[in-house]
């Protein structure tokens, strides 16, 4: 049974590597070079761009936006072979969160992390992540901060509450633009992390 499997695998990785072969030859050799010897100066071409957070948007390409002196270097993966590494990442990244599930010193918003990636790799739409794993009241408080920090507001800095999580206030912060409150806004959280004794260890 282990040979026959080993031979299935060697026959999978023949025909993704010839499938990749076939694709670049196609793309490179015959497409690209077929708008090299037919795209005139006066021709335009159009992409669609669809975007979650843009909408659609169009762009005019001519001769010279699309043409240029070196040929560009084309790589192509086949979408099983793209699809398998998702899987295995994860599958690896599940394995991991059950480890860290069991693990009482385990962050909230790390846990999250780790279920939004998963759910992502396994092809799930924006919306339907926030479905699944919403964000928890905190962390949407602390994305909403995240807006004054940017503008450099103090008061943004401002602790409401010791029992917050003030981890997941700090690992949101840390995506905010570099000004001096996002700057006194964390060194805050740390001391109040400390201070409210979430960073002590418990008993596994």
């Amino acid at each position: 049974m282990k040979k026959i499997q080993e031979n299935a695998n060697i026959r999978f990785g023949l025909t993704t590597l010839h499938q990749e072969l076939a694709d670049e030859q196609f793309w490179r050799d015959i497409w690209y070079r077929s708008y090299k010897e037919f795209f005139s100066k006066t021709d335009k071409k159009f992409i669609r761009i669809a975007s979650s957070i843009d909408g659609t948007r169009v762009l005019e390409l001519t001769q010279s936006d699309f043409l240029t002196f070196e040929d560009p270097q084309v790589i192509i993966e086949s979408k099983k072979k793209f699809e398998s590494e998702r899987a295995r990442i994860a599958a690896s990244l599940d394995a991991r969160l059950a480890v860290m599930e069991a693990n009482p010193n385990s962050h909230k918003i790390s846990l999250n992390y780790i279920r939004r990636k998963i759910l992502k790799l396994q092809g799930m739409t924006r919306a339907d992540i926030q479905v699944m794993c919403p964000y928890e009241p905190d962390e949407m408080d602390a994305r909403n901060i995240v807006k004054l920090l940017n503008e450099n507001d103090m008061k943004a800095a401002t602790i409401r509450d010791i029992n917050q999580d003030h981890m997941t206030y700090l690992v949101v912060f840390q995506s905010a633009m570099d000004t001096e409150a996002k700057q006194i806004a964390i060194e805050m959280r740390k001391q109040a992390y400390i201070q409210s004794g979430q960073g002590q260890t418990k008993d596994v």
